[in-house]
């Protein structure tokens, strides 16, 4: 039986040590104000103005827009131009592709270097003294982590009031056993702030049930043994429109359109973390798999140039050979350096495949490695991840019955999967929320271990289909990356 306590206790340690060290740190008082937004540019200027007014002055804003097809962008920059002395700091960060308002939320959470962080909804309006109200609440019950308010709901004016909220608790311990005990909701996610230790636990969103997925979101602050209260105060404005969203959530069809995944579509997703002057080998391995339904995902946090040139050289070359069977190529930039793992959890985000694939910026894949982990997931229906063996240090890899974490923590946290060879059903991202990035460089530890005490099967491939490297690139194809190859072929032609 696997020491579950143990792993509670080092994670314990970590948010001690997070705790001792904002002590010290200048932006120890910062609230990061997190919103998502989809096709609500006429509605965010409004939420701006809400967060351009609060009494509480230490805020950055962080603006994570799904994907929008209207002005939205439009409008956001041309608000900053105006209003450029309001915050810390101001980040608007447009997905390449539409991701789900959870997904997006738990992206500007990862971005976010507050030790509060104001959740806010992009058609929404914050009362001017609700952050305040909201750290003071929580400095005087330094019990409690997680702190929403009262609502009202308006229509079109903030004065003109269609409802006042009348069916929340004000008291922790009876949040709590509604929360452990039921299926039902006593506070307004989009009213929280709670301290930014707590995502150590929680990592952000799932995406469990469509529609109630606040709900869960408020549970699981709860279910990790955190204290939620609200204020009892109407600090926040709802504003009832016809496209909100929770009045299609409802509509089966619309349901079942956007959580669908394509099928057999896999989604390699490739998180660049640091530059790498190998990592055209890494995309070479990418490109030449023989699996003809993939798409890439690279998720870019070198905050530099290089990568995205590489990108688009490569890309250029074997579209125009059309020498790979990749269907798409996702790329995002992020603005600013963020924890590793995070940065895998947003490829996984991202992605619209039925499967998730990892791949190392020190790795190739071999041509034939999707092939085969996509065969043996879709022939073993039982199992929901997959890796594979690999040369390099594979000393702690296992096979079968045998996989499974050792949290001696005498050890050096090796998991027996390596995790840029994993393969996994998408649905386990959306039930886990992904890798846990505050666990550091033994996120692929935790993660796995999490796997394996909630009963996901994991098995590795006997065949080598990866192969590490440290620095220098692994030569291929008459000693050069293909991609090399075929530049110098266009060139003579």
């Amino acid at each position: 039986m696997h020491n579950i306590n143990g792993v509670r206790k080092f994670t314990a340690i970590i948010l001690e040590v997070e705790k001792v060290s904002n002590l010290f740190n200048d932006e120890s008082k910062l609230v990061s104000a997190v919103i998502h937004t989809y096709n609500y540019g006429k509605f965010i200027a409004d939420t701006l103005d809400g967060l351009k007014k609060q009494t509480y002055r230490n805020i950055e804003v962080i603006i994570i827009d799904d994907c929008s097809t209207d002005d939205t962008g439009e409008i956001v920059k041309n608000w900053r131009e105006n209003n450029l002395d309001c915050f810390q700091d101001f980040i608007y960060l447009k997905l390449p592709r539409n991701c789900e308002g959870e997904w997006a939320s738990n992206i500007g959470y990862s971005l976010a270097k507050g030790e509060y962080i104001s959740i806010n909804t992009s058609d929404d309006i914050s009362h001017e003294e609700k952050i305040e109200k909201q750290i003071k609440f929580l400095k005087e019950n330094p019990e409690v982590d997680v702190v929403g308010t009262k609502y009202e709901v308006f229509v079109d004016d903030i004065n003109n009031t269609s409802y006042v909220s009348d069916w929340l608790l004000f008291d922790s311990d009876e949040i709590e056993k509604v929360y452990k005990e039921s299926f039902e909701h006593c506070v307004v996610v989009g009213t929280l702030l709670f301290k930014r230790s707590t995502l150590s636990n929680l990592i952000g969103y799932r995406k469990i049930t469509y529609g109630a997925n606040d709900m869960m979101f408020a549970k699981n602050f709860v279910k990790n043994g955190f204290t939620v209260n609200n204020i009892d105060e109407t600090l926040y404005y709802l504003r009832d429109h016809s496209d909100q969203k929770s009045k299609y959530m409802r509509d089966k069809a619309v349901v079942e359109k956007k959580t669908k995944k394509i099928e057999d579509r896999v989604s390699i997703v490739l998180p660049v973390y640091e530059e790498n002057k190998s990592l055209s080998t890494s995309l070479e391995g990418v490109f030449n798999q023989s699996y003809n339904n993939m798409e890439l995902i690279i998720i870019d946090n070198t905050l530099s140039d290089y990568t995205e040139n590489l990108v688009k050289d490569i890309c250029l070359q074997y579209k125009g050979e059309g020498l790979s069977n990749i269907k798409e190529v996702v790329y995002l930039k992020l603005p600013r350096k963020i924890e590793k793992y995070w940065i895998y959890n947003i490829g996984a985000y991202l992605s619209k495949g039925e499967f998730i694939a990892f791949q190392g910026i020190y790795g190739i894949s071999y041509e034939d490695r999707i092939q085969k982990q996509f065969i043996f997931l879709k022939n073993n229906k039982y199992y929901s991840a997959v890796g594979t063996n690999f040369k390099g240090d594979n000393k702690g890899i296992e096979y079968g019955e045998k996989i499974k974490v050792d949290i001696n923590f005498s050890e050096a946290y090796k998991p027996s999967v390596n995790m840029d060879t994993l393969m996994l059903s998408a649905k386990v991202i959306d039930r886990t929320a992904g890798i846990n990035p505050y666990w550091a460089d033994k996120g692929n530890f935790e993660f796995l271990y999490k796997l394996v005490y909630e009963g996901y099967k994991i098995e590795n491939l006997n065949d080598i289909l990866y192969e590490e490297y440290n620095s220098e690139p692994i030569l291929v194809q008459s000693g050069r990356p293909l991609w090399e190859s075929c530049l110098e072929k266009e060139k003579k032609d």
